[in-house]
């Protein structure tokens, strides 16, 4: 599967003149590293030991992406380390070894109030467990906001640590997923959910 998605070196290529010299120790900034995964390369931002960014990485989208976020934070963009980005790379580690971890890196959500709080639900999904888009509008208090809660996640900026893949369609359909249908697939098989194909996507729990 990773053979159909862009390769580290390519991403890394295209990412290096954004960040054109390592930045030196000293002054807030968003560091950005990327890292690989059996899913393609993954852009991780931080910024003061805080993840604000986990994305697959995509040419045509993850720079604007990236330039977009530092000018939210106000920050400038760097090469360079930072403990949020440690954390949450063996946290992805050990996630794509199938493993359910406890959510330990700290993150920071960099948007609207009603972003921020579709994004807080989103991370109270139980690893190997869906919910619909109208479920989390529900649980929002808001059963009318289904379309506002299907844009807010699918402009997650921290995917998978925020599991947005963990969200379907009321009818059960997978539905879209803004980093591709194959990763979403994957990422729910990966927790124990089988995808099936009847005509349409659907889900069923493996059984125990």
């Amino acid at each position: 599967m990773r053979s159909s998605h862009e390769s580290l070196s390519r991403a890394r290529a295209t990412l290096a003149p954004l960040i054109p010299a390592p930045r030196a120790a000293g002054g807030t900034a968003l560091s950005v590293a990327l890292e690989d995964s059996p899913l393609g390369p993954l852009i991780l931002g931080a910024v003061s030991g805080e993840l604000v960014m986990c994305d697959f990485w995509d040419t045509a989208r993850s720079p604007g992406r990236l330039e977009k976020l530092a000018g939210a934070l106000g920050v400038p963009l760097a090469a360079r380390s930072d403990a949020g980005i440690d954390l949450a790379r063996r946290w992805l580690e050990a996630y794509f070894k199938g493993q359910n971890l406890p959510m330990t890196v700290p993150l920071r959500f960099v948007g609207t109030p009603f972003q921020k709080r579709v994004w807080e639900y989103l991370g109270t999904i139980p690893f190997g467990e869906i919910r619909s888009y109208a479920d989390e509008a529900r649980a929002l208090g808001n059963p009318r906001a289904v379309r506002a809660v299907a844009q807010a996640n699918g402009r997650n900026p921290i995917s998978i640590l925020v599991p947005c893949h963990r969200v379907i369609g009321s009818d059960g359909s997978l539905t879209g997923y803004s980093s591709g249908m194959d990763r979403k697939v994957h990422l729910l098989t990966l927790e124990g959910i089988r995808c099936t194909d009847t005509g349409r996507p659907r889900l069923a729990k493996e059984p125990g």
